[in-house]
C-alpha cells in the first residue's frame, strides 16, 4: 500500500489516507468474498466426499451463491463485536494499569468462545439453508464440546499457519523480482498470492470445521451422513 521503497525503509513513507482507506476497503472486501465463497464451496465439497457422492461443479453455484451472502455479513458482525470488545478493554486499560490485567483475559475468554461456539456457522448455513439462525444453530451444536471444537481448530490452524508461511515466503520472493520490473506488476502479483495463500488457508479450516459439524450432528441427534446430506435435495 505504501510501495516498495518505503516498505524497504529507502524512503520516508508519504501517507496518502484516501488511497489507503480505499485499497483497505478493496482489500477487505475480496477478503470476505474469498472467505464466503470458499466457506460454502468446501462446505459442500466435504459432504460429497465424505458420501462418496459424485462431484458435479455445476450444481456447487446455487448452493454456494446462496449461503456465501450470509456467511460474508454474520462474519463480519462477529469481527465487529469483538472489535467493540476490544475497544471498550482498550478504553478501560487506559484508565488504570490494574484493570488491564482484568481486562484483556476478558477479551481472549470472548475470542476464544466465539471461535468455538461460531466455528460450524458456515457448515450450518450452507448444508441447513439456516440463514442468519445459522449461529444460534452453531452455539447449539457445540454445547458441550466447545474444548474439543477449540483444540481441533487451534491445531488445524497451526497447520494451515505453517502452509500459508511457505507460500508466503516463495510468492515474496516471487514478487519482489517482479517489482524491479514494475511497482504496479509487484502489487498485483502480491495481492493475487495473498488473495490465493488466505483462501487455501480457509479452505483447508472448513474442511476441518465441516468434519466437526457431520461428528456433533451424529452425536446429538444420532444423524447419519445421508440424512445430512438429504437437506441438499
Amino acid at each position: 500500500m505504501i510501495g516498495n521503497n518505503q516498505m524497504l525503509d529507502l524512503e520516508a513513507p508519504q501517507f496518502d489516507w484516501p488511497v489507503l482507506l480505499t485499497y483497505f476497503a478493496i482489500s477487505l472486501f475480496a477478503m470476505c468474498a474469498a472467505f464466503s465463497v470458499s466457506a460454502a464451496a468446501v462446505n459442500k465439497l466435504a459432504y460429497d466426499a465424505k458420501s462418496f457422492r459424485t462431484v458435479k461443479a455445476s450444481s456447487y453455484f446455487k448452493p454456494t451463491l446462496s449461503a456465501a451472502p450470509v456467511i460474508a455479513l454474520l462474519t463480519i458482525a462477529m469481527g465487529a463485536a469483538l472489535l467493540l470488545v476490544w475497544v471498550s478493554i482498550s478504553v478501560l486499560s487506559s484508565v488504570s494499569s490494574l484493570l488491564m490485567f482484568f481486562t484483556f483475559p476478558v477479551f481472549f475468554v470472548v475470542y476464544f468462545w466465539t471461535v468455538a461456539a461460531c466455528s460450524l456457522m458456515p457448515a450450518v448455513a450452507v448444508v441447513e439453508k439456516a440463514g442468519f439462525s445459522s449461529l444460534k444453530r452453531s452455539i447449539a451444536l457445540t454445547r458441550g464440546y466447545r474444548f474439543p471444537v477449540l483444540g481441533t481448530i487451534f491445531l488445524a490452524g497451526l497447520c494451515s499457519i505453517a502452509i500459508q508461511i511457505a507460500i508466503s515466503i516463495f510468492t515474496f520472493l516471487v514478487t519482489l523480482t517482479a517489482s524491479l520490473a514494475s511497482e504496479t506488476l509487484g502489487a498485483i502479483l502480491s495481492f493475487a498470492s495473498s488473495l490465493v495463500a488466505f483462501t487455501l488457508m480457509i479452505g483447508y479450516l472448513c474442511i476441518v470445521t465441516s468434519l466437526i459439524y457431520i461428528r456433533l450432528r451424529e452425536i446429538k441427534e444420532g444423524a447419519g451422513i445421508d440424512q445430512i446430506e438429504a437437506v441438499f435435495e
